[in-house]
This record gives structure tokens, C-alpha cells and sequence, in this order.
């Protein structure tokens, strides 16, 4: 299992009880500092993605998305132009996205609504 998931899960058990923002706060908090440590490690990050397996993620550029319920982490390959992102506890790739869209997409106060309207059903990886 995945640190990341690890981490998730850990964080749902000590937010169960919490009220809903409060609970949004501290998870977005220990997603950010899960993910300073992992950078400090200096060992590979693999991820399982959905359809495909396991990916590297250790030498791309992920940001942790705290402001967002759905969408967890982005993660952009700019040299391959493919993007992991962490939608909850799912992991997913997508092909050949225009660095100008990954940009807009990490800069938008609604995440979730700029990836449905421009990154969900549009950059498939052929297998």
C-alpha cells in the first residue's frame, strides 16, 4: 500500500468525528506536510494508477490541492506532458496535456470544476 493511501486513511480515522471544515482543514494539512516529508526522503514515490499500475512520481512536480475535497494531488510531467492526479483515493494519468492547461488547472479556485470541464474525457493515454 501507498504512503499516500496510508496517510489518507490514517487522516479519515482522525477526522471522523470532526465537523466538516474543520475536518477539510486538517486534512489538507497533513496532505501538505505527508508530502513535504515524502520530497525530504529522497526515495522514489510510486503511485498505482487506475489502468495502468504503478508510476513514479518522485522526480515530477505534484501539488498537494488542500482547497479541494475531490481532487487530492497533481502531479505534472512537463518533460512528457503527462499528468498523475489523485482524485480521493484513485489515481489517474493523463496524455499529452498542453503545459498551458496543467498551469490554468493548478491556478483555479475550483479544481473539480476546470477538470470536468477541460481535462476529464480529453487526454486518454493510449495503452
Amino acid at each position: 500500500m501507498s504512503t499516500a493511501k496510508n496517510v489518507s486513511r490514517y487522516v479519515s480515522q482522525v477526522a471522523k468525528d470532526m465537523p466538516h471544515t474543520r475536518k477539510r482543514e486538517l486534512t489538507g494539512s497533513i496532505r501538505m506536510i505527508a508530502a513535504f516529508l515524502l520530497s525530504l526522503s529522497g526515495v522514489g514515490h510510486a503511485v498505482t494508477v487506475k489502468y495502468v499500475g504503478d508510476v513514479d512520481i518522485a522526480n515530477i512536480t505534484c501539488t498537494a490541492t488542500p482547497r479541494s475535497s475531490f481532487i487530492r494531488e497533481i502531479c505534472v510531467d512537463a518533460g512528457t506532458r503527462r499528468v498523475a492526479t489523485q482524485l480521493n483515493d484513485t489515481w489517474y494519468l493523463y496524455c499529452d496535456v498542453p503545459t498551458s492547461v496543467t498551469s490554468d488547472w493548478i491556478g483555479q479556485r475550483s479544481l473539480e470544476r476546470f477538470f470536468n470541464a477541460y481535462i476529464k474525457g480529453r487526454y486518454a493515454c493510449s495503452t
